[in-house]
This record gives structure tokens, sequence and C-alpha cells, in this order.
């Protein structure tokens, strides 16, 4: 396989790799999301925080609070408690910064693969950890 095909072979596993996690890096990109994701964290996953108690902690309306619940409900970092007629949303800190950590690393690596011409290094040891991962789900 001659070296153009090879990267573009490389590119595509990396690209289909990384876009299952499109929504969670997204998500992660506003820094007011990483904020409520951060008071939803220090509250804990037994107790979790309405709508008003957020806006109450942050600058945004009611509405724009909504919208960004939307979206990191919608990507799977939180979870919806329903008590009565309040929902509490709870981020699970634990079990989503492991995978948070992945996506970043994740990206950072293809994209810092993408603009040196795709390093060798770089690229066969993503593609490896891809490869392993896939054998370890079947």
């Amino acid at each position: 396989m001659d070296d153009i095909a090879h990267r573009k072979e490389l590119v595509e596993k990396l690209y289909k790799r990384i876009s299952g996690r499109l929504s969670v890096i997204q998500a992660l990109a506003d820094h007011e999301r990483l904020k409520i994701l951060v008071h939803l964290g220090i509250a804990g996953t037994s107790r979790g925080m309405n709508v008003t108690e957020l806006t109450a902690v942050s600058r945004l309306s009611r509405p724009a609070m909504s919208h960004h619940l939307k979206l990191l409900k919608d990507c799977g970092l939180l979870q919806v408690r329903k008590v009565g007629t309040q929902c509490f949303y709870v981020f699970d800190a634990e079990k989503h910064l492991e995978a948070i950590k992945e996506t970043v690393e994740m990206f950072s690596e293809t994209v810092k693969g993408a603009d040196n011409s795709m390093i060798p290094d770089s690229a066969e040891w993503l593609l490896k950890l891809i490869e392993q991962e896939e054998a370890e789900r079947q």
C-alpha cells in the first residue's frame, strides 16, 4: 500500500472513531456548559440540581440554562431524575471524566497527527488502541 493510501486509511479509521464522540466534544466546547458540569459534579450524584438552582448560580436565563442542559443530556453526559414535578440533573463525574479525558486525548492526537501530515508514531498508536478496543468488545 502506498503512503497516500495508507494515510487515507488511517484518517478514515481515526475519523470514524472520533465521529461517535463529536456531540461530547461540542458539548464541552462551551464554557457555560463546563461550569454547569462543575456545579453538578460538586452537587453529587445523590442530589443533583434542578433548573432553578442552576440558574441561581449562573449568569444564564432559565431558557438558556434549559438549552444547555438539553445538549448535555442529549450527548449522554447528564442523567435526569424526576422527583415529583421537578427534574434534577445529575453529572456522574467519576463515570464520565475518564471518557471525557479519552475523547479529548483522542481528538488532540488526531489533530496533531493531521497537522503534521499524520505522524506515523501517533497514528499507529491510535490505530492500535482502536483495534484493541474493538477486540475487547468482541
